[in-house]
């Protein structure tokens, strides 16, 4: 016998963790494919190269390009949003020479951060040239900081006349300011827009402190990834001390993450007593959070508002594998450069593998209104009616998606599109000419590669019936309470089973639930149950059983005729009496013994797992009548969430208990929630006797819950 309790639950997102995938880069170290998809290129980025620093900081620009320091080839690269790239500054040569010339006429010389200011120019740490230069929106390059020396000095003077060693990241504030981490002299420094260069944050010494001081008497240890929040706050990289400080806008320091060990724990805790290992960029996400690439772990973390530190790209393992799945079950190589885009994904330098990683955390995710269909027809009888799907998106952007069959009897339309934030309706057809009496199989397959959930899949059901198919039958014993497996009186809005011969296919079919109008279908496989001509929402068919609640719309009357159609055979009317109420609690074993209660903690209530004196218990019951508001029948409840018209009370163990909460159970067809608080004075036991009562109606006795 299935239990007669089925409970349909509202549809949720599918996405939890996101998708990544590759965005640029083949996978090999070189210098290829420009005018040519992103993803099919070369690049070079410095592994292994003795004084070459192994990041690489991306940029986007305004119009959504993604800009990409080429280290190795000595070039900076952009990615439009067709996902084509070129290259945009460098001639190639490892060397310097270009001032006042088209970028890409210039020579560069192992270029590792990018950054743009709210003008367009675009700004690049160009390393062993111990510079900055700057590209105008005009396309020309010019230097900006930095004379070339591979030294330190100039601070308080013309930034073009300073020495710079080894720039390694770049930022640019809300006033213009662009601020840069003079990596091998540990200090970070400030050009303003006059051009004069002075030191922001570390003195020049290596090491560690001045935390909660002012960020220019700060002591910090090759400093590398630069990013700003919203709020003005610079992030720093501090990469020799594993950590990652925070400047605010009053210029003071602190630690956000890293205890200055390098390794890896501490997730789920305060970033603060994290270890990192070598964290190389820094990125403030559009969600608030500050996200880090922990570059010897191979993991992208995140910094939430409340200093909790996760990961959230990348396994730990070291190496390429991942695409197409969660990000954190991805192989990532030395992550070194971190980048979001308008829409909220994140991107990644994935410097050991050539590649840049896209990560999509909140990806288009498929929903199929129902997980199956039936149809049903008379051998020799007209073709069923078409019925539909609902595919809809319950990520964000856009997908391509196909649909395709196995079996030629079952036809979808349409076949292929782009589903975005409107749902697509699929008429789904069947074919039923040379098919003999039968029950047919078949399955619709909608694929979108990019979806977090891809594929998605609906089964269609055929049932071919013969010409003298029996009709339905059941009598007013076969209907029973969905909890309490009695038969009697039913209450408007109860779950209920019917027990009986030839009332559905052979093969169980569940519900189907319409996304719109968030209600169950009243027809499944050509079943229905009429309830004085009013059908009732089907939560399963089958030959021998029905699931189906009891519509609200019979409050105020004595008694309903029920009738069951199948196909095109119809049962004998049965009568069966109603009351305004016939409350029963679901229960473990076929209406007696342990409750089917959730503790305060949501875990299952049982001897093993009491719940305590004092706490709240989830009741969960069927038959409690008509409510206030009025409820739709088979539609899933919505907050405010509807309560019972009559009185409800609750009994633990004989005492009254305090009610926290009666309503309808929110994303729960046909049941009533009651949150009610278990008696201190309670005696304890693993069989606590509970009863609930609507009106003048109790719930069936012998149900009980664990207390200690």
């Amino acid at each position: 016998m299935r239990l007669a309790l089925l409970v349909v639950a509202a549809h949720t997102s599918a996405q939890a963790q996101g998708i990544i995938t590759t965005f640029a880069g083949a996978g090999f170290a070189g210098f290829s494919g420009d005018g040519g998809p992103a993803v099919r290129a070369l690049l070079d980025f410095a592994v292994g190269q003795g004084e070459v620093e192994e990041y690489a900081h991306l940029a986007f620009d305004d119009q959504g390009n993604l800009y990409i320091p080429d280290q190795l080839n000595n070039r900076v690269r952009r990615i439009d949003r067709n996902g084509i790239i070129t290259t945009v500054a460098g001639n190639g040569e490892h060397a310097f020479s270009g001032h006042g010339v088209p970028a890409l006429e210039a020579a560069l010389d192992n270029p590792t951060s990018l950054a743009f200011d709210a003008l367009g120019n675009l700004y690049i740490a160009d390393q062993h040239n111990n510079r900055v230069r700057r590209v105008s929106p005009q396309g020309i390059i010019t230097t900006f900081a930095g004379n070339g020396s591979h030294s330190f000095g100039g601070n308080g003077g013309r930034a073009t006349e300073a020495e710079i060693d080894f720039p390694g990241g770049l930022a640019v504030d809300a006033a213009g300011n662009v601020y840069l981490s003079d990596t091998h002299s540990n200090q970070v420094r400030r050009v303003a827009p006059s051009g004069v260069i002075i030191g922001f944050a570390g003195t020049g010494e290596h090491g560690f402190g001045g935390d909660d001081g002012p960020a220019n008497r700060a002591v910090l240890d090759f400093p590398a990834g630069l990013a700003f929040d919203a709020s003005g706050n610079l992030y720093i990289a501090d990469q020799h001390n594993n950590r990652v400080r925070r400047v605010s806008p009053d210029g003071r320091i602190s630690t956000v993450a890293g205890t200055g060990t390098a390794g890896f724990t501490g997730d789920g805790g305060p970033a603060v007593n994290a270890q990192l290992d070598f964290p190389s960029a820094v990125a403030a996400g559009p969600d608030g959070n500050l996200y880090i690439a922990d570059l010897r772990n191979n993991r992208v973390r995140r910094v939430g508002g409340n200093g909790i530190i996760t990961t959230v790209v990348g396994s730990g393992v070291h190496g390429y594998s991942g695409d197409g799945g969660p990000p954190l079950l991805a192989a990532l190589d030395f992550p070194s450069g971190l980048a979001f885009d308008s829409g909220g994904n994140l991107y990644i330098t994935d410097h050991h593998n050539f590649r840049i990683r896209k990560v999509n955390f909140n990806p288009p995710a498929l929903a199929l209104s129902a997980a199956s269909l039936s149809f049903a027809v008379s051998a020799g009888g007209a073709v069923p009616a078409a019925q539909t799907l609902t595919l809809s998106n319950r990520g964000a952007g856009s997908v391509a998606y196909s649909i395709g069959t196995d079996q030629p009897w079952l036809t979808v339309n349409p076949v292929s599109g782009s589903l975005g934030a409107a749902a697509v309706l699929l008429t789904v057809s069947v074919r039923v000419a040379g098919l003999g009496a039968g029950e047919y199989s078949g399955r619709i397959t909608v694929e979108a590669p990019g979806a977090s959930n891809n594929p998605q899949q609906a089964r269609v059901i055929l049932v071919v019936r013969g010409a003298a198919a029996p009709p339905p039958a059941f009598t007013a014993a076969g209907v029973v309470h969905a909890a309490t497996f009695a038969a009697g009186a039913v209450a408007p809005g109860q779950l209920v089973s019917i027990f009986g011969a030839n009332l559905g296919p052979a093969e169980g079919v569940g519900p189907a639930l319409d996304p719109v109008t968030l209600r169950i279908s009243t027809t499944r496989a050509g079943v229905s149950v009429l309830f004085n001509d009013l059908a009732g929402p089907l939560f399963f068919v089958r030959q021998d059983q029905i699931n189906v609640q009891v519509p609200y719309e019979l409050a105020g009357q004595s008694s309903v005729r029920m009738v069951v159609r199948n196909v095109d055979t119809t049962s004998a009317p049965v009568t069966v009496a109603v009351t305004a109420a016939a409350p029963g609690i679901f229960a473990v074993s076929q209406g007696r013994g342990q409750a089917a209660l959730l503790n305060q903690d949501f875990t299952t209530n049982s001897p093993s797992n009491p719940a305590r004196r004092g706490s709240a218990v989830q009741i969960f019951l069927t038959g409690h009548g008509a409510t206030a508001p009025a409820a739709v029948s088979g539609q899933l409840p919505q907050a405010p969430y509807a309560a019972p018209a009559l009185p409800v009370s609750v009994a633990l163990g004989g005492r009254p208990a305090r009610t926290l909460f009666t309503g309808l159970a929110p994303g729960l067809v046909g049941l009533l929630q009651i949150n009610a608080v278990v008696p201190e004075d309670t005696t304890p036991g693993p069989d606590v006797a509970l009863q609930v009562a609507v009106g003048g109606a109790s719930s069936q006795p012998g149900v009980t819950l664990a207390v200690n």
